[in-house]
């Protein structure tokens, strides 16, 4: 087991970008990086590499990051507050307002598989290529994650109480979330669907998503 001081040291992965051109030189490096696991394996990329693609030294590079792992740290952490801007946006009081349960869900999951499909390539890459050691980090940052943003979708669902007539409330948004997730992940992160004698397209995943989430609800 990592020592107290070797786990505080792993989540130390990046320099505070506190000023704008840091922010700019971080948000530059982060889209080199995710267009860079589009092209090849992350153990064939080098920190020049990435370096050349967002145009900064390679000392630059290494002043912000702890190492190169740390930039699959910045893969995720793209991913995740990118996500978190487009739910914020779609389930945003002003959207949502007059929405059924149907179009609650259906937003949900649409944005899902597209973001999903939209970081599939470096996401992938994460999951492969992350170090153990900061396994609790990338737990804690999921978890923010869902935290914020699934909290909101279960209060849209609970405003729509009317329309769910599953016995246990809590039980089926929970389950639901999960089911609809862990299918979205599974067809788009893992391909798992091409080992079942059907083709659809990310639209028809999203029908058959909503279709099947409304349903348990009402079950």
């Amino acid at each position: 087991m990592p020592s107290p001081r070797g786990t505080a040291e792993r989540a130390v992965w990046r320099a505070d970008a506190t000023q704008a051109r840091s922010r700019r030189t971080e948000a530059a490096l982060a889209r080199a990086t995710a267009a860079l696991m589009r092209e090849r394996p992350f153990e064939a990329i080098k920190v020049a590499d990435v370096a050349r693609r967002a145009r900064v030294a390679v000392g630059t590079v290494y002043r912000r990051f702890r190492d190169k792992g740390a930039l699959l740290h910045l893969a995720d952490t793209a991913f995740i507050d990118d996500c978190r801007e487009a739910f914020d946006e779609a389930l945003a009081e002003r959207r949502v307002r007059r929405m059924t349960l149907k179009g609650i869900a259906r937003t949900y999951i649409e944005l899902m598989v597209r973001k999903f499909r939209e970081h599939r390539a470096a996401i992938v890459q994460v999951q492969r290529n992350a170090d153990l050691r900061d396994a609790p980090l990338y737990a804690r940052r999921a978890a923010e994650f869902n935290a914020h943003v699934h909290g909101r979708f279960r209060s849209l669902l609970r405003e729509r109480r009317r329309e769910i007539t599953h016995a246990n409330l809590e039980i089926a948004l929970n389950l639901a979330i999960f089911f609809a997730s862990a299918a979205a992940r599974d067809a788009i992160w893992r391909g798992s669907l091409r080992a079942y004698p059907v083709r659809v397209d990310d639209e028809g995943l999203v029908d058959e998503l909503t279709r099947a989430f409304v349903a348990y609800l009402r079950s």
